[in-house]
């Protein structure tokens, strides 16, 4: 019986990278979503829908997406976190728009919904310690990414909150160039 290679974040560290530099872009987000879109002048009742609308196209997207988790995983990755620079670009371009931010929250259904869903069958793929595996995503996500994602946006919209989003597109940008160079570098290795 073949012994199970052991498990290391270090072969695959361009998509650790990516996966928490993505989840700290969404920092600005998830602490100030509400905030800065009041700020610009979108009230309070409407920014409560505008979260609403990027659940419910999350749940259209949960739903319908198997047939998509059929096809390339990386390329699904790249395609969300790519989005996810378009998004936060929106969002920092038009603050006072009401139709930008519900386009911007239409992305939610690939930045949010595929992202994990694609990622997290993506890291099963990858490790043979598929359980092992996924807390590490979880964990270097939501726990690290998500935790220096807050700090890093409060810093940001104290200093210059007009350029929060900016600053956000800047980073999932970075997710973006690690996600490109992990599948250049597993491209390379195979």
């Amino acid at each position: 019986e073949k012994t199970p290679e052991p498990f290391s974040l270090r072969r695959y560290w361009a998509f650790w990278l990516s996966a928490f530099l993505l989840q700290v872009s969404f920092g600005g987000f998830y602490n100030f979503f509400t905030i800065y879109e009041t700020a610009h002048g979108i009230s309070l009742e409407m920014t409560s829908w505008l979260w609403s609308f990027g659940v419910l196209c999350e749940i259209a997207m949960l739903y319908w997406q198997g047939p998509l988790l059929k096809r390339d995983l990386l390329g699904l990755i790249e395609l969300a976190v790519a989005t996810t620079v378009l998004r936060w670009a929106i969002l920092w371009l038009w603050p006072d728009s009401l139709p930008a931010a519900f386009a911007a929250q239409s992305l939610h259904a690939l930045n949010f919904a595929l992202y994990y869903t694609a990622a997290i069958a993506y890291v099963y793929d990858l490790y043979t310690q598929k359980k092992l595996a996924q807390q590490f995503f979880l964990g270097i996500t939501f726990g690290l990414g998500g935790s220096v994602g807050a700090v890093l946006a409060g810093w940001i919209y104290e200093a210059v909150p007009s350029s929060l989003f900016l600053f956000e597109a800047l980073i999932a940008l970075a997710a973006w160039g690690a996600i490109r160079l992990h599948r250049y570098r597993k491209a390379r290795h195979a």
